[in-house]
């Protein structure tokens, strides 16, 4: 078995991901909850809140590779009010997804509005999680 893992690390919300291998792990999250996680080869995906792991152990006997687009604090912004706004903008969205505060996001997605959850999986406005 092909045997690593990553210490605690946070990702921001708003990024994309993509999985280069196939891969099956087992992550860990604050407060001790465990999930196991497979990833296909080619798979992309959108993170809109925030996640923090406090370990990711491959539980395969292949390399796991992924590569990430993530925003990080204070790169890229084209001025300090715009990076204000997007931060509000992240951090009211993401307080709702864990709220279920179903009203506010009705209002600030579009009806056609497509994400992908933790694991790569599709959803709409319909049917969030």
């Amino acid at each position: 078995m092909f045997s690593l893992m990553w210490i605690k690390h946070e990702h921001p919300g708003n990024s994309v991901g993509i999985y280069v291998t196939d891969f099956h792990a087992s992550v860990t999250f604050p407060g001790g909850s465990t999930r196991e996680v497979d990833g296909k080869a080619g798979k992309t995906f959108w993170r809109a809140p925030a996640v923090t792991h406090i370990s990711t152990e491959n539980l395969s006997d292949q390399p796991m590779e992924a590569l990430w687009v993530e925003l990080k604090p204070g790169l890229g912004a084209a001025d300090s009010s715009e990076e204000e706004v997007l931060r509000k903008t992240e951090h009211d969205w993401t307080k709702a997804v864990v709220d279920r505060d179903t009203l506010f996001l009705d209002r600030i997605l579009s009806d056609d509005f497509v994400g992908w959850d933790y694991e790569g999986e599709r959803y709409t406005k319909a049917d969030r999680p």
